[in-house]
């Protein structure tokens, strides 16, 4: 596991899953391009801002899925505590058939909702 102390852009994806929240806003690109290209699967949580060149460029020609989450995603902190609620609406990307039977699972189990595509 990386944590947010670790810089997650140098350590080595390929042939692992990943699960990706990256910095929100610009600072995702990077990572996006690197979960486009490595070779394990995950999932990256991202704003839905499908209009953005990161999207276009990044999540669209590479995704398998994506959800777009039902409201907006509440954060919590390490201790348990409640944390801020996300500012604009979220999508669930999954780059693995693997990784989408995971997404569906989440929904059959209602821990999240929301509308699943497949790309």
């Amino acid at each position: 596991m990386v944590t947010k102390a670790e810089d997650g852009l140098s350590v080595d994806w390929n042939n692992q899953r990943v699960w990706c929240n990256p910095p929100y806003g610009r600072e995702a690109v990077p990572f996006l391009r690197l979960m486009a290209r490595h070779t394990g699967g995950g999932l990256v949580l991202v704003f839905a801002r499908t209009d953005t060149q990161a999207w276009q460029k990044w999540i669209f020609p590479y995704a398998h899925s994506v959800l777009f989450v039902s409201g907006r995603i509440k954060f919590y902190r390490a201790d348990g505590s409640a944390g801020d609620t996300s500012p604009a609406p979220s999508a669930l990307v999954s780059y693995s058939e693997f990784d989408t039977e995971k997404v569906r699972e989440l929904i059959k189990s209602g821990v999240v909702g929301g509308k699943l595509l497949l790309v």
